[in-house]
């Protein structure tokens, strides 16, 4: 059976959509990874990184965009980020919070949870991304498109991971996330190379030019942190609004 045969059986198990209507089944998984005893992510995520991983990990679409999704929610790292994220954010009970790029909503879910009386928003320009992140979090408000989608709101607390490295204007993209804020609100940055013979100096080189074009913006208390991961640790950047 090909790879994209699967997406002809009709089971519901994970929830994978194509075309927003085809489910495919944690049985098919299996046959994509050639697993028989359980789920194996890398494997299933070196599939994907035979079809031009990169733009599907960029804007998911179609069957391969909704396999991109499970990746981003089920991979170790990916979870690891996602936990390491929310708790920098320090979020209180009425915080209102965005996230930039929230795919399959696993981050916005896990803010969500400490932000009882607040409002967490889910932002993404894909249709399978806006898709599972709302069946992730029924009731949240998830915006297909971009920043400037964002209009008459405010936040307290803004965050991404691993969306920075898709952006081809990091002055312009910080500036839009200043607007966005309130006063003396936080925004965090988390990004763990994942190209290529990927190394960690490529981590602390993103992290010193996004502290850069912060610090030029005008961002205060701009602070960079290291996560150990495997296989390349991650960094965060961690920046105030001035007053």
């Amino acid at each position: 059976m090909g790879f994209l045969d699967i997406a002809n059986r009709n089971h519901l198990a994970l929830g994978l959509e194509q075309s927003g209507s085809t489910v495919v089944s944690y049985a098919d998984v299996q046959l994509v990874t050639g697993v028989s005893n359980g789920y194996d992510v890398a494997k299933l995520e070196y599939r994907i990184a035979a079809m031009n991983w990169r733009d599907q990990f960029r804007k998911p679409q179609g069957f391969l965009g909704s396999i991109a999704g499970w990746i981003m929610a089920n991979r170790p790292s990916n979870r690891a980020r996602n936990r390491w994220t929310i708790n920098l954010l320090q979020l209180k009970p009425t915080d209102h919070v965005l996230e930039i790029g929230c795919g399959p909503g696993v981050a916005l879910y896990q803010a969500g949870l400490q932000t009882p009386k607040g409002q967490v928003t889910g932002l993404d320009h894909s249709d399978i991304m806006v898709k599972q992140a709302q069946r992730r979090n029924p009731g949240t408000t998830i915006i297909k498109g971009d920043l400037a989608s964002i209009k008459g709101q405010l936040f307290d607390k803004i965050f991404s991971i691993n969306v920075i490295q898709f952006v081809p204007d990091f002055s312009l993209f910080y500036r839009q996330i200043a607007q966005l804020l309130r006063k003396d609100g936080i925004v965090v940055t988390t990004y763990q190379p994942r190209h290529q013979h990927a190394k960690r100096q490529n981590a602390i080189d993103t992290g010193q030019k996004i502290a850069s074009v912060m610090e030029n913006i005008g961002f205060a208390s701009i602070t960079q942190l290291e996560l150990a991961l495997q296989p390349i640790p991650a960094i965060t950047v961690i920046g105030c609004k001035s007053p």
